[in-house]
């Protein structure tokens, strides 16, 4: 997904995607997320390919509107800047392009020992993705966050044609209260998507432990963190598919990021709240 953007926060955090194509090998060639059940994922992955970012996708199989996952990274201290953990919500076909697909990711990961206390986060909106191992979904890099989508990718430089990303939040790491201590090495998270009885999208970041009720609604927001309000194109609410994705670096170079030798590591979870149907739709 992004590795240019380092991003939230308990100001943020506290205070502060994807489809796709082909069989579950392609989506997670290098088997990194394991599927526990339809509600519980993991990873456990070590990546010692030079200069190679493996990436990871799988659907739920499983439609809300909106959703909420508890995204833990169990290696957090160790391991700073290892990967990328995200939650894909509002997955579904690209109205042009049947092989397409369109989606909202929230991504997370932690950030270097200098920014202790902090975790990173964005969202975007991505369109007509259709190779989810493409570097950004295939679409082109766009570091600015505004009210409308990039260019679309034309195959070249690592894109694919006819993708694109609108960049949503993208937040420098601020300090999270709700449950990282960077004397831990245990860094969990919620993430709560609620959507209006009008479509719109409204993204929460609150402390792992919260109490939700069985649709996974928090039972209260008084330490949420608003990260972004979503406008669509909906009239009314919807249920599109559900999914978990990561990315692990191939290294930590001198900056805590990938570097081109050595080894990253990247170990974690995702587990969702409340009761959600199965997919109607096959998608993949």
């Amino acid at each position: 997904m992004k590795f240019s953007k380092v991003l939230l926060s308990s100001a943020v955090l506290a205070a502060a995607a994807v489809g796709f194509m082909g069989c579950a090998d392609d989506d997670d060639p290098y088997e990194m997320i394991e599927r526990v059940d339809s509600k519980n994922y993991t990873i456990d992955h070590t990546n010692e390919d030079a200069g190679v970012i493996h990436r990871g996708f799988r659907s739920t199989k499983l439609e809300h509107a909106g959703g909420t996952v508890v995204i833990t990274f169990e290696n957090a201290k160790e391991n700073l800047k290892s990967g990328v953990m995200g939650f894909v919500f509002d997955r579904q076909k690209n109205t042009k392009n049947s092989e397409g697909r369109d989606f909202y990711v929230v991504g997370l990961r932690t950030l270097a020992a200098s920014s202790s206390n902090t975790l990173g986060a964005y969202i975007s909106r991505f369109e007509n993705v259709t190779d989810m191992q493409a570097y950004n979904f295939g679409a082109p890099v766009d570091l600015t966050a505004d009210d409308s989508f990039g260019s679309e990718g034309d195959g070249t430089n690592g894109s694919t044609k006819g993708a694109k990303e609108k960049l949503i939040v993208d937040i420098d790491g601020v300090k999270y209260s709700g449950g990282y201590d960077s004397a831990e090495d245990t860094v969990s998270v919620m993430v709560y998507v609620a959507q209006s009885e009008s479509g719109d999208f409204t993204v929460y970041l609150l402390p792992a432990a919260t109490e939700t009720d069985s649709d996974g609604v928090p039972e209260s927001l008084e330490s949420a963190v608003k990260v972004a309000d979503i406008t669509t194109d909906y009239e009314t609410t919807t249920e599109n598919d559900l999914g978990v994705y990561a990315n692990v670096y191939p290294s930590k170079g001198a900056d805590g990021y990938a570097g081109t030798t050595g080894s990253g590591y990247l170990k974690g979870s995702w587990v969702f709240n409340g009761t959600y149907k199965e997919s109607s739709v096959e998608l993949d």
